[in-house]
């Protein structure tokens, strides 16, 4: 592997920037490892912000729970919600999430490290690689538009696999290259163990990069052919170690075993999380918008990086990237994504494209070499930078605060004999705040919840049940209010018996009981928790402490 570049003077190509721009540029060269671990790490601040999330996080998180508290490492569909639907997802992403809190503690942030420790060291590695073709202050440039981008930022201070599946499959490419230039052992292994390591993360997406490969190996000389075709053999070999024995147990043992089963992990994990819609396949105009979501002022250039690394300057590792960009484009066209998640695999070396785009269309003379100058990138990573630390220190808090951890807190310290969940499908949210409560894990407790949907049962038999068990019960109902939005129901009022009190309501869940259910005294303070009466939906719920 090639050492970190001299920096005792500004890269060539910047030589000509304006002279009130050279010192800024030369500050960047000189003191690029801190900016550079400042850009990679900023994310680790506040990581432990609001509460578990709804959909792919909190399923992520019910696995790891379900790693330590039955120690099922290999398979956790026995005791996972939904079963296996939310358990054939590789486990890689779950085993370090539970490694991490076995070490540190159980605590929100450190389900969500992994994943903000692969960002930070993805921040690092797309600099390296773009340090292969690019000057320093260029690759500075791309790796901080990835560090910087909002959607793979957001994810990264998620308990979520994305981040740790790019790395991965980035390091892939990364090492694969070095392996197929110098023919070195150390980067062949290391190619295989990322491959291995993506496969066990996102699933077979990952196969991108050899296929890819040896795809670019056809538009290289006889020589690199050979080359590509023998590197791409030698890195999925290495890999199989890693991903086949887990992809063979699971396949026997829920496949049938059809050896095409797992195969589909990724997107069932996707559709379960309610990330990708499964209506209609993606047609190429919606793909290039989500493209144009994810990097936005770098589209347009990452296109013309494409067509002159296929068509005008066939650059052995611009090909290989173009190439592994448009396979990749390809398998999501495939597979008929809607998501721009599907595509953050591409998003580092789409970001190297664009950059390099940048560059190679950049004008000899005229206006529109300034604007497409370096001063001009810089101001733009500034800009998306301020906006970025603001979204996710200032806004993402609040914003993603459904309120679920109250309304679990409420139902602990009730006394009701049957709890209502009112809501369509499973809600691992709710399931991950009452500790699998509702699905088993907690003997004493699992006859207390009942699970009931609206979309099966109607409002009026939801209802209808809820009194009759209140005439000799004490019942509390947990109503989702996600229902409102689609249309089921206007209000939850609608769903609630007439002489059930309002107990609490968030943005996400209103809980209300029948007046015979009281509230359990507190273990620290020894004093009962009210919440104050509501009897209509659409006020801000309180509580009171009374001494006993």
């Amino acid at each position: 592997m090639s050492r970190l570049p001299n920096i005792s003077s500004v890269d060539r190509g910047e030589s000509h920037a304006p002279s009130k721009w050279r010192g800024i540029l030369r500050l960047l060269i000189r003191y690029r490892l801190p900016i550079l671990i400042a850009m990679a790490f900023y994310r680790l601040i506040g990581l432990g912000f609001s509460e578990m999330q709804q959909g792919g996080e909190s399923i992520v998180a019910l696995r790891v729970q379900t790693i330590l508290r039955f120690g099922e490492l290999w398979d956790q569909s026995p005791h996972m919600l939904s079963g296996i639907s939310n358990a054939m997802q590789p486990p890689l992403y779950a085993w370090f999430s539970a490694s991490s809190v076995l070490m540190i503690g159980d605590m929100l942030w450190v389900y969500r490290l992994p994943s903000a420790l692969a960002a930070a060291a993805l921040a690092i590695l797309l600099y390296r690689f773009a340090r292969m073709s690019m000057s320093t202050v260029r690759a500075l440039i791309v790796a901080g538009l990835f560090a910087f981008a909002p959607l793979p930022t957001f994810l990264s201070r998620q308990a979520l696999p994305d981040l740790l599946f790019m790395c991965a499959i980035t390091a892939a490419v990364y090492f694969s290259w070095h392996a197929m230039r110098g023919r070195s052992r150390g980067a062949m292994l290391l190619a295989g163990l990322s491959l291995g390591a993506a496969l066990m993360t996102g699933g077979a997406f990952a196969l991108t990069v050899p296929v890819s490969l040896a795809a670019a190996g056809l538009m290289m000389p006889p020589y690199l052919r050979r080359r590509a075709w023998g590197t791409a053999a030698a890195v999925t070999v290495v890999s199989i170690p890693l991903w086949l024995p887990w992809t063979w147990s699971m396949t026997a043992a829920h496949g049938g075993g059809d050896p095409f089963w797992i195969l589909s992990a990724a997107r069932s994990f996707h559709i379960s999380a309610g990330i990708v819609e499964t209506e209609q396949n993606a047609g190429l105009l919606t793909i290039a918008y989500r493209l144009l979501v994810l990097m936005l002022l770098l589209f347009p250039f990452a296109l013309y990086f494409l067509w002159q690394a296929l068509y005008e300057r066939r650059h052995p590792l611009w090909t290989f990237v173009a190439t592994f960009i448009l396979c990749g484009l390809a398998a999501g066209w495939m597979t008929g994504a809607h998501s721009e998640s599907t595509f953050l695999p591409l998003l580092p070396l789409l970001m190297y494209a664009g950059v390099h785009g940048w560059r190679l269309l950049r004008p000899t003379r005229g206006k529109l070499r300034m604007m497409l100058s370096l001063p001009t990138l810089l101001i733009y990573l500034a800009l998306l930078s301020v906006f970025t630390m603001q979204q996710i220190w200032r806004v993402d808090p609040e914003a993603y605060d459904d309120g679920a951890r109250r309304a679990a807190a409420l139902l602990r310290v009730c006394d009701a004999e049957r709890v209502l969940l009112v809501g369509n499908g499973d809600n691992p949210q709710l399931t991950w705040q009452l500790e699998g409560a509702d699905i088993g894990w907690i003997a004493t407790e699992e006859l207390r919840y009942e699970r009931l949907e609206p979309f099966a049962l109607g409002v009026e038999a939801i209802r209808e049940r809820a009194a009759g068990y209140a005439d000799s019960l004490r019942v509390v109902m947990l109503v989702e209010r996600d229902e409102i939005a689609r249309g089921v129901y206007r209000e939850a009022a609608e769903v609630l018996p007439p002489d059930f009190t309002l107990h609490l309501q968030t943005r996400r869940y209103i809980v209300a009981g029948s007046s015979s259910v009281r509230w359990r005294p507190d273990s620290a303070t020894g004093r009962e928790t009210v919440w104050t009466d509501h009897p209509t939906v659409g006020h801000s719920a309180a509580f009171i402490i009374i001494p006993q």
